[in-house]
């Protein structure tokens, strides 16, 4: 009897890990007080290291690692086809009309990229593109595929 237990409990481990998602993630929410860096509020981060915001410039902004998880093949921007550098910008809404636009990209092993625009896609921080000093940027998820 205490056999057919342990071998129950050793095919029920074996089905969680191959019922693990086959990505790592983070999502956080997002603000900013002037021209400071980031602060996160994170929701979820299954990367194996801390995400540390720094601001890069106006409206330019990094998330950095202390371990090498991505690459173009594995990283993904909820939303969006692929986390590969290209020129893809998301619209930015109050609702009525666009008042902004932002990208996120892989930008090295360690290190992915957050930008912000305004309506005529010049650099902006993103907190000067709302009126209410209370907002918070929800972040898409991103994944690192296994």
């Amino acid at each position: 009897m205490e056999t057919n237990i342990i071998e129950d409990v050793t095919y029920l481990v074996g089905q969680a890990n191959n019922n693990a998602p086959a990505y790592k993630v983070y999502t956080a929410l997002l603000s900013q007080s002037g021209t400071d860096a980031p602060v996160a509020n994170v929701l979820e981060n299954t990367l194996g290291s801390e995400v540390v915001w720094t601001r890069s410039g106006v409206g330019a902004y990094e998330a950095n690692i202390t371990i090498q998880v991505f690459n173009e093949q594995n990283f993904y921007v909820s939303g969006l086809s692929n986390g590969v550098a290209q020129a893809i910008l998301i619209p930015i809404t109050d609702f009525n009309t666009i008042v902004g636009y932002y990208s996120v990209y892989y930008n090295a092993p360690n290190r992915f990229l957050l930008e912000f625009y305004d309506s005529t896609f010049n650099y902006v921080e993103f907190s000067d593109l709302f009126t209410n000093p209370q907002f918070i940027f929800y972040l898409p998820e991103i994944r690192v595929y296994n």
